[in-house]
């Protein structure tokens, strides 16, 4: 097995993220690994994040920068990993495609995502971001649900 030097954690500022994020930054303590933090804006038109907030016009990259940016900064803290071990970044295209290319690009050794867990007509239409990242990575994916809330 290698060893894990730098782990991938995209977010989308979700419950299932933040779940994710904490497995993430145990990792990066466990492996003293660099965590990158990738915030993919999808490229199409009439998407809305499902955070619910409001962001610029897709291709806008300055403008999404701008308002995803603190938000990213913002998580830095609360992985208690070294910040000078960890990395923002911010892409527009298609979310799936994006996390995979970064991963490629910044010889990622390990992603960490959040799953939504939708099943059925939700996913049919829909689809699953992790469930492609997971088809298409070259690397490990760990793939993590946020707890049901009764």
């Amino acid at each position: 097995m290698s060893t894990v030097q730098r782990i991938l954690h995209p977010t989308d500022f979700s419950e299932h993220s933040a779940a994710a994020a904490e497995y993430a930054s145990l990792l990066t303590r466990q492996f003293e690994a660099e965590l990158h933090l990738l915030y993919v804006v999808e490229d199409s038109m009439g998407k809305i994040p499902e955070s619910g907030q409001a962001f610029p016009a897709p291709g806008d990259r300055v403008g999404v920068e701008q308002s995803v940016w603190p938000r990213l900064e913002e998580n830095v803290g609360a992985h208690s990993v070294d910040a000078d071990r960890v990395f923002l970044a911010t892409r527009l295209g298609i979310i799936s495609n994006q996390i995979v290319s970064y991963a490629n690009d910044n010889s990622i050794d390990m992603i960490v995502i959040g799953t939504h867990g939708r099943r059925g007509l939700s996913h049919a239409l829909m689809g699953s971001v992790a469930e492609a990242v997971v088809r298409e990575a070259n690397c490990p994916v760990l793939t993590v649900r946020a707890a049901k809330t009764e």
